[in-house]
């Protein structure tokens, strides 16, 4: 057993607060093939995470008549840090004792959530930590979200696919937010004479980003 916030029914639009549970939940079984299991050491909070509880994420439809209950509750939260704390016999990525952070597809895949001292994923689904970083356990769990959008975004634009004569307007909206910080930065190393990069923000935060911007041109 293990302690987790969970819920064992759908909570009602605007009362997630108020409806989520704390006690001992099943912990994740031994891992199988390229799963593993990660002792979750921090974990964030987003507005994904309320619309799942409600069963209000993609229009109520994500979870295909999965239904929490006592004895199947429903564990909350998908951004996570921890550590590997088991592997499975097929895994080739990580061992135990590895610093990893990643987002769970609680809703699609049916990965356990991440309000709870450990969690299972697909070694696919989780990212290694550089063991020279400095960057800690919050820290790691807070950015996954806007990090792995961003990146996802990022590489949409397919930038380096523009020659040196096609010019290409970059715009990112909401520039000072999660995913614009993140986006504006993996965008800046393309700046010049044919990437242009447009950022929008509120005109309290802009020299936040003005600031951001050069220091990542300037590596």
């Amino acid at each position: 057993m293990m302690k987790a916030a969970h819920i064992t029914q759908w909570c009602s639009t605007g009362k997630v607060a108020d409806s989520i549970l704390f006690g001992d939940v099943e912990a994740p079984t031994p891992p199988t093939k390229k799963n593993v299991v990660i002792q979750v050491k921090a974990s964030a909070i987003n507005v994904d995470d309320i619309a799942l509880l409600q069963d209000s994420a993609g229009g109520g439809w994500f979870f295909h008549g999965r239904t929490p209950s006592s004895t199947q509750p429903l564990i909350g939260g998908m951004e996570y840090s921890g550590v590997i704390f088991a592997v499975g016999p097929d895994c080739e990525k990580f061992k135990v004792g590895d610093r990893v952070c990643g987002i769970q597809d609680v809703a699609m895949q049916k990965n356990s959530g991440t309000w709870a001292e450990q969690t299972s994923a697909p070694e696919k689904d989780v990212v290694l930590i550089p063991s020279d970083s400095n960057i800690s356990h919050v820290e790691a769990a807070a950015v996954g979200m806007g990090t792995f959008i961003s990146h996802d975004l990022y590489k949409r634009a397919k930038l380096s696919s523009y020659s040196s004569s096609e010019n290409c307007r970059c715009l990112v909206i909401g520039a000072s937010g999660g995913l614009g910080l993140i986006l504006l930065q993996l965008l800046s190393k393309h700046q010049g004479a044919n990437v242009h990069v447009t950022a929008v923000c509120s005109g309290v935060n802009a020299d936040k980003v003005r600031s951001l911007f050069r220091s990542q041109r300037s590596r």
